[in-house]
């Protein structure tokens, strides 16, 4: 990276909120403005940088430069795990599930509220928000066996923006799953609109790529080509949102994984 800190503006967590106010292509005087809100942070090798100003940000629509300004994020932040609970994903990662939403509580400040979602076919809300994070390891202990195989994963992500985009101040869901899709009624597309009226900011921590290194070789293309769609399925949301995707590659990785993201999302400008 550049050894100027503002040169670069990355996907892990919210660290400072940038509104916009301008029109969309050639300003017209008679077109009325819109307020657009950005969550970003800045980071140097993986080390937050804090204490930056407005002086140091540019925002640019296609090559044309906004007036923004920057104010603090808000906080507390409500904050929403979506877990893949499959039949399949049980027998397959239920250590590396275990592990993501263990490590994330461990790290989880009281102040922000949190909520717990698993899906297969349809979605659950296991814990609706709470400030005590440790409800989330229990329900994710106790969650029940899924009778399905199916993961409708665009379905479960549209579903829970749908959620979040009632709530107020700063939001984000942290989506931990295998990202293939068995039969989901909602299109990549839709996924994209439900990202753009919700302005919730999405991390997606990507299962099985443990399970892909040592077997992958021995797979029929079929087993390949769906966990490649899976992966290329979670790296575009996140990106779509501003946030970041992840693929551990060792179940005990998963924890570290999470903690990160939850120390992001505290290291705030």
């Amino acid at each position: 990276m550049s050894a100027a800190p503002h040169a670069a503006i990355v996907g892990p967590l919210v660290a400072a909120l940038l509104t916009l106010t301008g029109t969309v292509g050639r300003q017209q005087p008679a077109k009325p403005t819109r307020t657009v809100t950005l969550y970003v942070s800045v980071e140097d090798d993986g080390r937050l940088i804090q204490g930056l100003t407005a002086t140091q940000f540019a925002v640019y629509e296609g090559n044309v430069a906004r007036p923004f300004h920057l104010v603090p994020p808000d906080v507390p932040a409500s904050i929403a795990l979506l877990v893949e609970n499959s039949d399949t994903a049980r027998q397959l990662f239920a250590e590396e599930l275990r592990g993501a939403v263990n490590g994330f509580v461990a790290a989880a400040p009281d102040e922000h509220w949190y909520a717990l979602a698993s899906f297969a076919h349809a979605v659950s809300i296991d814990v609706d928000f709470t400030r005590v994070p440790g409800r989330l390891a229990t329900a994710m202990t106790d969650l029940p066996a899924s009778t399905w195989n199916e993961s409708d994963v665009r379905d479960a992500v549209i579903e829970l923006l749908d959620r979040m985009d009632r709530l107020g101040g700063r939001r984000i869901l942290i989506v931990i799953a295998s990202g293939i899709d068995s039969s989901s009624r909602h299109s990549w597309n839709e996924v994209q609109r439900a990202l753009e009226r919700s302005n919730v900011v999405v991390f997606t921590i990507g299962l099985g790529a443990e399970l892909r290194h040592l077997y992958e070789p021995y797979w029929d293309p079929s087993a390949r080509d769906a966990l490649s769609q899976g992966e290329m399925f979670l790296r575009s949301l996140a990106t779509a949102s501003g946030g970041q995707a992840v693929f551990p590659m060792f179940s005990q990785a998963f924890g570290d994984v999470l903690d990160d993201v939850a120390s992001h999302r505290d290291g705030e400008l």
